[in-house]
């Protein structure tokens, strides 16, 4: 398959807190107000076919482990709430005071 990547040459412009500026590369899309455009430039390239599924898995699985941590949070919180209003504790029954 191929590949067309295009981005930029930029220079950063000359400010108190950059000094005389820095040069960088960046996509077209990712440059600043403050970056000048020194020249664009176009890669291509070719790439074999990639069956992506499995990335894609694992970045679901990722945000799924996420969500369900945060939703056990919330659980955790609304529980020791109730607990709270009905006066009870966690702790095991023979446990004495």
């Amino acid at each position: 398959m191929k590949v067309l990547i295009e981005g930029g040459i930029f220079k950063r412009a000359a400010s108190a807190s950059y000094g005389a500026g820095e040069i960088s590369f960046y996509g077209i899309r990712e440059h600043f107000a403050d970056y000048i455009l020194i020249a664009p430039y176009t890669i291509e390239t070719e790439i074999d076919d990639v069956d992506t599924t499995a990335i894609e898995v694992a970045a679901l699985n990722e945000m799924l482990a996420e969500e369900n941590l945060a939703h056990e949070v919330k659980v955790t919180e609304i529980q020791r709430k109730i607990n709270d209003l009905l006066c009870l504790e966690n702790k095991p029954s023979w446990v004495e005071e």
